[in-house]
């Protein structure tokens, strides 16, 4: 995922920040663009992310029924272990490390 500065939206941005109706406080807001195609360290974190859920899960198997839980663990975007509910997550940690760059995720 790639930020994309179009300059079009600089004029958009500038009338989405203005004051509140009591004038102590000021909105912030803004619009901003990101590529859906995976670039080169998105397609790494993803291999990383997926190879780290496979060998928790075989480590899983190793344990017991009774003290293994990630094999019937479910995260908000539905059970991890489909696929597409593990690319959610990883586009929501993609989307979080291109827009904090300081930080990550």
């Amino acid at each position: 995922m790639k930020y994309l500065d179009i300059k079009a939206f600089t004029a958009i941005n500038s009338h989405l920040t203005f004051p509140t109706a009591s004038g102590d406080r000021l909105v912030a807001g803004r619009i901003e663009t990101y590529t859906c195609k995976a670039a080169g360290a998105d397609k790494k974190l993803y291999r990383y992310l997926e190879q780290k859920y496979q060998e928790d899960l075989e480590e899983a198997k190793e344990l017991s029924p009774q003290q293994s839980s990630i094999t019937n663990k479910f995260s908000p975007f539905g059970p991890l272990t489909e696929s597409a509910s593990r690319k959610t997550l990883f586009y929501l940690i993609a989307t979080l490390n291109a827009s904090f760059p300081d930080y990550e995720f």
